[in-house]
């Protein structure tokens, strides 16, 4: 599934409503589980993934070394 753009390359419909909208197109009918948390699979960057803890990790031990007041 894809999103769709506007011209000026802006999300018009993400990825859930267009599926939505394409199921609907087709007379299907939807149903949804409120109690249900769902999770969203993407492609993410090893490397950006590290950097981000480490920077939590040194954001922590500078909390860690400061002296209360």
């Amino acid at each position: 599934m894809l999103r769709e753009y506007d011209a000026p390359g802006v999300v018009k419909q993400g990825i859930d409503l267009l599926f939505c909208s394409e199921v609907r197109a087709l007379d299907l009918k939807l149903y949804r589980l409120c109690d249900y948390l769902s999770r969203h699979n993407e492609q993410v960057d090893l490397y950006e993934v590290t950097q981000l803890l480490v920077q939590q990790q040194n954001s922590q031990l500078q909390r860690a070394d400061s002296p209360e007041v």
